[in-house]
């Protein structure tokens, strides 16, 4: 009887053993946890300031809205118009950029789009 209670408690403390090893290994992972989640924390403020600043730059332009806005002559199709019109008449991306102060991407993505002309590299 006694051999089967040594061999219950040698048991035990071999389970005890094993428990105790898992938690100290699971402790020593937490210094690097909580440097994660402090820089998981300060990205979130960084996150939160920046949008509060937008929205607080927002409401002040709302806020003023009663003074005139700068008219916009470029309206899409206006522009789209205007650069197929220019490359019929032999004009170059860059020439037709300069003079819609449009980056050239942009204006060499209007001219594919309207299928009009074939893009030339180095328009």
């Amino acid at each position: 009887m006694i051999t089967y209670v040594l061999v219950a408690l040698v048991a035990l403390v071999l389970t005890q053993s094993v428990y105790l090893w898992r938690v100290q290994r699971a402790l020593r992972a937490l210094p690097q946890f909580d440097d994660r989640l402090s820089r998981l924390a300060h990205s979130v403020s960084l996150l939160v300031d920046t949008t509060e600043g937008c929205f607080e730059a927002i409401s002040s332009q709302l806020v003023r809205g009663d003074e005139p806005k700068a008219k916009r002559p470029d309206h899409r199709q206006g522009r789209q118009r205007r650069v197929v019109g220019a490359a019929r008449r032999g004009r170059t991306i860059s020439q037709i950029a300069q003079e819609e102060s449009a980056p050239e991407g942009e204006i060499a993505l209007r001219l594919h789009m309207a299928r009009d002309l074939p893009l030339a590299p180095g328009g």
